[in-house]
């Protein structure tokens, strides 16, 4: 029995959580926040760029027919460029 051999133990949540981070992650826990906070951060500008793509086509759709831009839609235009 692992009380006959260790006692009686007793732990916390917070200390089960611990060792369990300890035992999947070891030493990589915070390589693996970092590349989790990059992944994000990757996400969020793909996602900027995919919705300035959309809005550069429109206004540039919008251009090629000879339409004329309100201030809005020059912000955006510089914006998108930018």
């Amino acid at each position: 029995k692992v009380q006959d051999s260790f006692g009686n133990i007793k732990l916390s949540v917070k200390e089960i959580k611990d060792a369990a981070k300890q035992i999947v992650f070891g030493d990589q826990e915070q390589a693996f926040t970092k590349f989790s906070s990059a992944a994000s951060d990757a996400q969020n500008s793909l996602a900027n760029l995919q919705s300035s793509v959309s809005t550069m086509d429109k206004l540039n759709w919008k251009a090629s027919l000879g339409m004329k831009f309100d201030d809005n839609e020059i912000s955006e235009y510089i914006a998108g460029v930018d």
